[in-house]
C-alpha cells in the first residue's frame, strides 16, 4: 500500500497535465499530504485562501485523480491549513 506522500506525488503529477500552469503552481504545488489512512487523504494547504479554493473548485478533480491512480474511492479529502494543524 502506498503512503500518503507517494499517492499525493502521483496525484500532483497527474494534475500538472490536467490543470493550467498558474492553477497548478498556485494551488496544487504548495499543498502537501499530512496523512493517509482508511481511504481518507488529508491534504495540508499552505494558507486559508488556497484551502478555500481547493475545497470549492478543485476537490472533485483531486478526488477523481486520486481514485484513478489508486483504485480507492476518495469521498473524503480533508484540507486544513498550516494554521489549523
Amino acid at each position: 500500500m502506498e503512503t500518503g506522500d507517494e499517492l499525493w506525488t502521483k496525484v500532483r503529477q497527474g494534475l500538472q497535465d490536467k490543470l493550467s500552469k498558474p492553477t497548478f503552481e498556485t494551488f496544487i504545488r504548495p499543498t502537501s499530504c499530512s496523512s493517509f489512512s482508511n481511504g481518507e487523504l488529508k491534504l495540508l494547504a499552505p494558507n486559508p485562501f488556497t484551502s478555500i479554493r481547493l475545497r470549492e473548485q478543485l476537490l472533485p478533480t483531486i478526488a477523481e485523480m486520486a481514485t484513478s491512480i489508486s483504485a480507492v474511492s476518495y469521498t473524503h479529502l480533508t484540507l486544513p491549513t498550516n494554521r489549523e494543524v
